[in-house]
């Protein structure tokens, strides 16, 4: 199990603004994973969209916060539901 907390979007200096190059290259290696038996959930602030999320998270393997104060009490809810 992958657990991946972030509050900002996917992007490096070599992705251009604007396009969605950097959720795909999330989802492609989330589904690489999944075929290896590794799972990934992510906990995201509303930081990054709803469309972005599941693009990069098939299956709303997703949580959004609306920020990192809410992260202590939302982590025991991500457990039982991924347990």
């Amino acid at each position: 199990m992958i657990l991946i907390i972030t509050d900002g979007k996917p992007m490096d200096a070599e992705y251009e603004h604007g396009n969605r190059y950097a959720q795909y290259d999330i989802h492609r290696a989330n589904m690489e994973n999944l075929r290896n038996g590794i799972d990934s959930f992510c906990i995201s602030t509303e930081e990054n969209e709803l469309e972005e999320l599941e693009i990069m998270f098939p299956n709303r393997r997703f949580m959004i916060i609306k920020s990192m104060n809410d992260l202590p009490r939302t982590l025991s809810r991500v457990y039982l539901k991924l347990t």
